[in-house]
């Protein structure tokens, strides 16, 4: 067995910062491109002589990462301790974080520290809970940097804001759903958005997501259930289907709902008695619609699932991208789709498509489809592959980079908004002008410009870490640094450039600066020009500055954070 070349390049990485000192580290890859066999393969890659320990909090999980270890591991024994199994010295070990995670536990003081070499935590987007905390305690893995921390996930954030920076120390490997599309690893991804009429204003808030029950009673009615059906009927009727719903009562009623109208659905939830019974006549095909509650977001891998329906609205991105995540993965006898295309394979899988019931909400940042991609909520992709609308969107930001994608309703119309838009007229952004005198350029989420002289800039972006990023050259000084908030960040970018820029540069970078009211120079003219960009009558030399700025910066094609 071989890691696929960007697995082998993730275990690369890991080994030379581990080599370097930097012990805690976490791997982003979406699901399906195989964060279980790189973690698998670490004894290997690492020629581990120590224990390996890996973490899930749940069952599910545990018996597919037992399966992976066991396969990449034939010479090495490997067991679990979870409930009533239990581990009895194996190399390897599979561990529920509820049965070791509590203080004091015997099951989690029976494994001596100094066994271990390394810790991984799957799904370690949860690793900041108290649980988790307890057992990193108990493995001494942020003073003994002997001992590596590997956490892995698909999902880029937290719902309730805690960064991972908490835990981890670096990024060492990012790859997301877009490149996992582009390089035929996973199916593409083709939303369609269904207006529900259902108001979510009186529902409240808890830990940056909707109030689970509040929500529950909402959305959970007979006209939403029978509109969620008519659609699945209408776009989705061929397909296996995962619903995502709010709650028990929810998934109960939606599979009722489907089952009316003659489609073999079921209801499965955290405490059901024959979720395993149920789950297999999915999986045979048996049961065309499986309703779930709160578990299928995390390790149900099964390639024939081809339609997602988020019938439960959400606020978290990294939900809804755990959630169509379920729907991603290519079938089982092909190994890369753009190969199987070139050889003529039959493919029994070629994409997914999200049923994106979008509800009514003035007063809640709904996340939905297009709002992952950079669009607006009320974005309607028409059926359109994600990969395809992303293209668009590219082009579109490279005529005019002070586009503002979230006023684009129509997926079809990316390039006809582009064209109409002044390309010249853009603003600050609010939480800038808050903080910085200068003239910092918002070039995407999470990501801001500063142009200087001589080609040079400074870059402020933020990583799934929640580490703010410094990085850029200011009169031939390079700077690399980074702040743990957004403010902290733009301000010592601020003072690096006020101290290594020399006599004048305030003048340059400052938004208020007289010289941006006047005429654009022929320097400035002559480039737009060799770019075949129309200069507008009664542009600013300041407008022109502000566009080439974004222009330059989403020209580059490196992608340094996510």
């Amino acid at each position: 067995m071989k890691l696929r070349d960007f697995q082998q390049d993730a275990a690369n990485k890991i080994k030379a910062r581990w080599q370097a000192g930097v012990n805690r580290l976490l791997v982003k890859m979406a699901t399906g491109l195989g964060k279980t066999p790189l973690f698998s393969d670490l004894p290997n890659q690492l020629d581990l002589h120590g224990r390996l320990l890996v973490i899930d909090h749940r069952e599910e999980l545990t018996n597919q990462a037992l399966d992976k270890l066991q396969k990449w591991n034939p010479g090495r024994t490997v067991g679990v301790e979870m409930g009533e199994r239990r581990s009895n010295g194996e190399q390897i070990v599979v561990a529920g974080v509820a049965t070791i995670g509590r203080k004091g536990s015997p099951r989690l003081t029976q494994f001596n520290p100094d066994d271990f070499d390394i810790i991984v935590v799957d799904e370690a987007h949860h690793a900041t809970a108290q649980s988790y905390r307890t057992i990193f305690k108990h493995f001494r893995v942020f003073e003994d940097k002997e001992r590596l921390l590997l956490g892995v996930t698909a999902t880029p954030n937290r719902a309730d804001g805690t960064g991972l920076g908490e835990i981890f120390q670096e990024i060492v490997d990012d790859k997301d759903i877009l490149f996992g599309i582009n390089a035929g690893w996973l199916a593409d991804v083709r939303g369609v958005r269904i207006k529900t009429g259902t108001s979510l204003n009186a529902v409240h808030n808890v830990a940056g997501d909707f109030n689970q029950g509040e929500l529950g009673s909402t959305v959970n009615t007979p006209a939403r259930n029978a509109l969620v059906v008519k659609a699945w009927k209408e776009h989705g009727a061929a397909r296996q289907t995962v619903m995502f719903t709010v709650d028990v009562q929810h998934a109960k009623d939606l599979a009722t709902a489907f089952r009316t109208h003659g489609i073999a659905a079921e209801a499965v939830w955290g405490g059901d008695p024959d979720r395993a019974e149920k789950m297999k006549y999915h999986q045979s095909g048996a049961t065309k619609v499986i309703c779930n509650c709160q578990i299928l977001t995390e390790g149900y891998d099964d390639w024939r699932v081809s339609c997602i329906g988020m019938a439960k609205p959400t606020q978290s991105e990294g939900l809804f991208t755990q959630c169509i995540g379920r729907g991603t993965r290519i079938p089982s006898n092909i190994e890369n789709l753009l190969i199987a295309r070139k050889l003529g394979q039959r493919i029994d899988k070629e994409d997914c498509i999200v049923l994106d019931y979008v509800d009514v909400t003035s007063k809640h940042s709904l996340v939905t489809l297009p709002t992952l991609f950079g669009l607006g909520p009320n974005a309607d992709l028409k059926g359109k592959a994600i990969s395809k609308v992303v293209a668009d969107i590219e082009k579109a930001k490279l005529r005019n980079p002070l586009l503002d994608l979230t006023r684009i309703e129509d997926a079809d119309k990316i390039s006809v908004y582009a064209e109409q838009v002044d390309l010249f007229k853009g603003s600050f952004a609010p939480e800038i002008i808050d903080i910085s005198g200068y003239q910092w350029h918002k070039t995407r989420p999470n990501a801001y410009v500063l142009a200087l002289i001589n080609g040079e800039s400074v870059c402020v972006m933020s990583d799934i870490l929640g580490k703010w990023h410094i990085i850029g050259d200011c009169n031939e000084n390079h700077i690399v640094d980074y702040r743990m908030t957004f403010e902290e960040a733009i301000k010592e970018a601020d003072w690096k450039v006020g101290l290594l820029g020399g006599r004048g540069i305030k003048s340059i970078v400052s938004r208020t600066a007289k010289w941006h009211k006047a005429p654009p120079t022929p320097a400035q003219l002559g480039f737009c020009r060799r770019q075949h960009i129309n200069v507008p009558p009664g542009a600013t030399k300041g407008e022109v500055s502000a566009f080439m700025t974004k222009w330059i910066q989403n020209r580059k094609k490196d992608k340094v954070f996510s």
